[in-house]
Order: C-alpha cells, then structure tokens, then sequence
C-alpha cells in the first residue's frame, strides 16, 4: 500500500499462480517501483516489465487522484510470462469507476492462470462468497464491516490465523481517497480504531 506526491494511490494482494518464474522481476520490487508512476501507462509499463516480467502473481490496486474527469480505479492481475519466447509479465486491467463495486482475494478472477493448488485458493473462493452476501457498500463503515467479516468461522474475511485457515491478516489499510486520508488498522476495523491516520498530501 502507499501513495505518491503525483497521487498515485494503490494497494496490493499475493496470488498464486501454478508456475512462477525463476529469472524473473521480484513482485516487491516492482510494486515498489510503482511508486515513481504519474499515470496509468507509466505504472502499466513498470508492471508489464519488458525484458523480464514479474517472477510471481499479484493483484494491484491503483488510482490516480489528480487525474482530470471522475475518480477511476483500475484493478490489474499480473502473472509470470507464460510464453517463454515473450519476456514481459501478463496483465489483465479492469478499470471501475464511481459506484462500481469489486472485491479481489488471493486468486485470479480474469487472467487464464491456473492458480496453485492449496488453501489460499480454496479461502479466496469461500471469502469471495462471504463477501457477494453484502450489498455494494455506500459508505467507509460498510467497506469496514466487510473487512471485518468473520461470519465464516473457517476462512473469515479478517483472517485470525485459526485452523484450516491458518494466515493472518497483519494490516488492513483504507483509502479515504476525497478526504486524502489513509486509515490503518492492525486489529478488525469494525472494532478497532485505527493505529494510524496518514495524511495523503499530494
């Protein structure tokens, strides 16, 4: 998670794709160079990585909050090459705009990527159903209600660590992009105040 003086906003989750690459770019070296981005080209063109592409999966949140019109978020998918004769990291970009709502667990949604088999997939599946149960959320206590959501004892939105699920979520971070806020939690939001409130200056 992070922002930058050309505010750049953005946030990540892992995924897990079946075949990663040895040779290829560190996922936090490029969500780190993200950070030098100005625009959505510039960050697509750091996270196709030409020449190299990503050695492993993620998801990547961004929004550019200078950006002239409505506000817009993109949510993009990157995997490992998969043709071995194309060096460049796989994208898949989906663009939201206001009153759109979308939620992204550990697991590809557009990308054709098999996903490893084992529990991030399978808590991705039952989080994703846990969180079809909510109405599109209207408001940052809805948004904190479904971070918070522990209705599935097993594989709970905010993760405990408990059996079989056994990560835990360390940090939950929200976006009050209007208000250049960014509220951070290290306990369920629902239920916490947060441990810090960074103000966005950009």
């Amino acid at each position: 998670m992070g922002f930058n003086s050309a505010g750049l906003v953005y946030s990540i989750n892992t995924l897990y794709p079946n075949r990663t690459y040895a040779e290829g770019t560190p996922r936090t070296f490029l969500t780190r160079a993200i950070l030098g981005s100005t625009n959505l080209e510039t960050a697509l063109r750091i996270l196709r990585d030409e020449g190299t592409g990503t050695s492993d999966g993620f998801s990547i949140n961004i929004t550019f909050a200078k950006q002239e019109g409505g506000s817009v978020l993109h949510n993009v998918e990157v995997a490992p090459p998969i043709q071995n004769d194309v060096l460049e990291s796989e994208l898949s970009v989906l663009t939201l705009t206001h009153g759109d709502f979308h939620a992204h667990c550990n697991k590809y949604l557009r990308l054709s990527i098999p996903d490893l088999p084992g529990i991030a997939g399978y808590s991705s599946t039952q989080r994703h159903k846990a969180i079809g149960r909510y109405l599109k959320p209207t408001s940052i206590e809805k948004v904190k209600e479904i971070l918070s959501d522990e209705t599935d004892e097993e594989y709970p939105i905010f993760r405990t660590g408990g059996k079989p699920d056994y990560i835990v979520t360390v940090a939950v971070g929200i976006f009050d992009v209007g208000n250049r806020k960014w509220y951070i939690y290290t306990n369920s939001p629902a239920k916490s105040q947060p441990v810090a409130i960074l103000f966005m200056d950009f």
